[in-house]
């Protein structure tokens, strides 16, 4: 008995927002203070419990997006050849790594009875884009001596998306699973990131000559387009907790703070992308709200100070954003990339020219030639990187896996999918002037939440 209670209490705390919150909290010390390797161990160690005493797998889902965003500026393993990833430390994590990948085998094994025996309705789509991947670049002359790089790279991209779907669509005890614990990882997460961006504000010189210098925005994990892309992702969510709690207003103004972040990092099709589903989720927030009256005062008080604010303070703001406001709609080269990756697909129409093509290459932003090895640079959109890479084999894969999802988006309607979905809209729109869906972290929490927009109806709490 005594044994049920204290596993009791510990499973119950993993199943709250109070835990989520520390996990942000420990990857906030990982990428501030480059902290990684006590903070993976901790996070080691939750696995190895979870996996072998958890009620679920449910508590592994914020430790997988902050995985993602917890290496520090000067452990980036595309810039830094001497990082935490490399020499001793990068055994460490190895084992680390090994760890984490024996308990997760050992928890599958254990419940393969719920894992394969669970109804999964995308399972089908990702399986069929995720061999679309595999084969991508066959019969294309460059293969034979990219094939290895090739097939590694298509297994990361497809193990992204279907390892997280599987894992917690089959793991979790959906009808105790809280209904809002998505919400409070993307609002931990929101905060998280935008946390990173002000360490950065404060400790590289960001606002040189008073403008925003957007090179300087550049972290573990990620260069401004990262940064902003993954911040833009997560604004709908705390206007879910809004709508949840009658004195959720609260998390509205966290929700404008996201988007100030964003606009921070000038990352123009996340400040496009993220303002267009801010003005979405300023409406839900009242359709949806416990408390109207207290989200309607809210959001006219924030959009009244936001007026204020730019009409006051114009010049400063207009030279602060300059970056932005020159670029306009200059594509950046993206034009030049999406004309040369659809001249691949002319080339290779079946299965495209493979993630490393040869000839011409979009832009890499690694500097490590061991990385870039492994690491393919992308298109920059991924209508135009599923035709480049994989051809017509790809397009139609992806296409079957996107019909699944909208299926499931009509089907799965309530206040918690909506939010969610809003969140997954902008992964899909920006990733058509960028490349989120074929960055690890984003593809990832892209599957947890299909994950829970497919299942959370099941929830009673």
């Amino acid at each position: 008995m005594p044994e049920r209670s204290w596993k009791n209490r510990i499973n119950g705390f993993l199943a709250s927002p109070g835990y989520v919150m520390i996990v942000m909290a420990l990857t906030a010390l990982s990428n501030l203070l480059a902290l990684e390797l006590p903070v993976y161990s901790i996070f080691a160690l939750i696995v190895l419990y979870v996996c072998v005493f958890g009620d679920d797998v449910l508590p592994l889902m914020p430790l997988v997006i902050c995985g993602y965003v917890s290496p520090s500026n000067g452990n980036n393993p595309g810039r830094e050849a001497q990082s935490v990833f490399s020499g001793s430390s990068g055994i460490a994590i190895l084992c680390l790594a090994a760890v984490i990948a024996g308990s997760l085998i050992y928890r599958v094994i254990r419940d393969r009875k719920k894992f394969f025996g669970s109804k999964y309705k995308l399972l089908s789509g990702i399986l069929i884009l995720s061999a679309a991947y595999l084969l991508g670049g066959i019969g294309s002359p460059a293969y034979p001596d990219s094939a290895i790089r090739h097939l590694f790279f298509a297994f990361l991209q497809s193990m992204a998306i279907l390892f997280p779907y599987f894992l917690f669509a089959g793991g979790v005890d959906w009808t105790k699973a809280r209904k809002d614990y998505f919400a409070w990882i993307g609002f931990g997460v929101g905060c998280l990131v935008l946390c990173q961006i002000v360490g950065l504000c404060i400790t590289k010189d960001v606002f040189a000559d008073g403008q925003i210098d957007r090179t300087q925005i550049v972290t573990g994990w990620g260069i401004n387009n990262n940064i902003g892309g993954v911040l833009a992702i997560m604004i709908p969510l705390p206007f879910y907790l809004a709508t949840k709690y009658r004195r959720g207003w609260p998390f509205i103004i966290a929700g404008t703070l996201f988007l100030a972040g964003v606009a921070l990092t000038c990352s123009r099709s996340s400040i496009l992308t993220g303002g267009i589903i801010y003005l979405i989720c300023i409406v839900l927030s009242v359709v949806f709200a416990q408390n109207r009256r207290a989200n309607v005062i809210t959001v006219v008080a924030i959009e009244a100070v936001l007026l204020v604010v730019l009409i006051a303070c114009w010049q400063p703001l207009s030279l602060l954003f300059k970056n932005v406001i020159d670029r306009g709609l200059d594509p950046s080269n993206r034009d030049t990339i999406y004309w040369e990756g659809l001249k691949l697909y002319k080339q290779y129409p079946v299965f495209g020219g493979s993630f490393f093509s040869p000839g011409y290459v979009p832009y890499d932003w690694s500097s490590q030639d061991g990385f870039s090895s492994f690491f393919a640079p992308r298109w920059h959109n991924t209508i135009v990187q599923v035709l480049a890479t994989s051809g017509t084999v790809g397009i139609v894969a992806y296409g079957f896996h996107r019909l699944q999802t909208i299926r499931l988006f009509v089907k799965e309607r309530s206040r918690e999918t909506v939010f969610i979905t809003a969140s997954v809209a902008v992964v899909l729109l920006s990733s058509l002037l960028d490349c989120h869906l074929y960055n690890i972290g984003p593809a990832m929490f892209y599957a947890m939440a299909l994950a829970f927009i497919e299942n959370c109806a099941k929830s009673e709490k």
